[in-house]
Order: structure tokens, then C-alpha cells, then sequence
């Protein structure tokens, strides 16, 4: 964490290299505290290879992520719309084991994202950011597949009832639910809890009336993008 921005510093480094470098330090590091500690396994050797690995993937992700102090000034691309996404569901993945009353408190906030993208950008990001949010927050759950299927086609009907208001794209979502539900275990289990789903929705009304975050506008024609790439995107 701090040799990092050193790195950035230098102007003969580059994002890729100083992320590649930092995971390196990472890697040797592990090793030698290995080492020292309980030895050095072909297993550890394996594990601290894949930890470098992911560090710096993750540090080329954050670093692309849309920043919280003024992200109006900077040209957004649809590589950092992603990176931002996957920060928010790994964001999202450590609140895992947060249950009040065996309610989840992710599941909430996750169908309360996907909803109100829903809702407010359409179809397209909608689906996207179920799609990032299933895949990246509940990579640990074994019923990951059903999960992320739920979102995509809750995110898919919520962005298609929009036109009916608040209350359609809620129905849109609770549509998309009891479909998938259906064909994967004829009802016998609800991966989210109806409790969930209540709440969430509530929580979308809620947020709704007081937040709108206009994620076109960040893809709005300026002098820096050609029109041409503005009609393809």
C-alpha cells in the first residue's frame, strides 16, 4: 500500500508495471515468511502464487474504478463502469455473514442496486450490474449460478416494466424471481428470502424518491469522444 504510490510516482511506471511489481514484493515476501514460519509447501508455494496473482488484478481494478470525489470531470469509459461494479460487489461480498433476524443484509442491498440501475438506466445496465453483482459477491455460495440468474432476469424485467413507474419495475423483479425459481426447483427453495425482497423494494422506493444518480451522463458526447463512438456505445 505504500510502495504503490511511489511506484505510480515515477513516470517510467506505468499502472500495469507498478501493480505487477507490487504483487512481485507480494510474492517473495509470503515466501520468505514461509519459510520462516511453517515451510514451504508445493501447496503455500501454489496459494501465494495465486494471492499475487489476484493482488494484482484487484489493483489494476480499483485503480480503473470511478473515484467518489468528483467523478463528473473525468471521461468514463465502459472498462472503469465495470471496475466500479466489481468494487461495489466485492464491497458487497464482505458483508456476507451480516444477518438481523436471518436477513441478509447483502441480499438487500444487492436486489436494491439492481432494481434501482434498473429503474433509472434501463435494461442494459441493469442487467450488467446484476450480472457483476451475482458473479463477484456470491462467488463463495455454491448456488451462485441460480443466484446470478435471479438478478439477471429480475434486472431484465425491471428494466422492461420501467415505463410502468416504481411499482412495475418492483413487479418486474418479483416476476423474475418467481420464473427462475420455478424452472430451477419448482418453488422448493426461495434463494432470497421474501422478507429480503420486501425490504429491498421498500428501500428502492425509498431511495428512489431522494437519490438519482444519471449514469448516462458520464457517456454523454463531449469534445474528447467522437460522435461516431458515441452512436456505436
Amino acid at each position: 500500500y505504500s510502495v504503490f504510490p511511489i511506484l505510480l510516482s515515477h513516470k517510467k511506471y506505468t499502472l500495469i508495471k507498478a501493480s505487477f511489481i507490487l504483487s512481485q514484493i507480494f510474492f517473495i515476501i509470503k515466501i520468505l515468511m514461509s519459510l520462516v514460519v511453517k515451510g514451504l509447501t508445493s501447496y503455500v508455494l501454489l496459494m501465494i502464487a495465486f494471492e499475487s496473482t489476484l493482488l494484482f488484478t484487484m489493483t489494476y481494478i480499483f485503480s480503473f474504478s470511478i473515484p467518489i470525489e468528483k467523478p463528473r470531470k473525468r471521461i468514463i469509459n465502459n472498462e472503469q463502469l465495470i471496475c466500479t461494479l466489481i468494487t461495489l460487489a466485492l464491497g458487497l461480498a464482505g458483508l456476507n455473514s451480516i444477518l438481523i433476524y436471518g436477513i441478509s443484509i447483502k441480499n438487500i442491498i444487492s436486489i436494491t442496486i439492481v432494481i434501482y440501475l434498473s429503474y433509472t438506466q434501463g435494461v442494459l445496465l441493469g442487467t450488467g450490474a446484476a450480472i457483476v453483482v451475482g458473479l463477484v459477491s456470491y462467488m463463495s455460495h455454491s448456488e451462485m449460478p441460480f443466484i446470478i440468474s435471479i438478478l439477471a432476469a429480475g434486472g431484465l424485467l425491471s428494466g422492461l416494466f420501467r415505463e410502468l413507474g416504481k411499482p412495475g419495475t418492483a413487479l418486474g423483479f418479483i416476476l423474475g424471481n418467481i420464473i427462475i425459481s420455478f424452472y430451477i426447483n419448482n418453488f422448493g427453495i426461495s434463494f432470497f428470502d421474501y422478507r429480503e425482497m420486501l425490504i429491498a423494494i421498500i428501500s428502492f422506493f425509498i431511495v428512489s424518491r431522494f437519490v438519482y444518480i444519471d449514469m448516462g451522463s458520464y457517456f454523454r458526447e463531449n469534445h474528447k469522444i467522437k460522435k461516431e463512438y458515441e452512436k456505436k456505445k
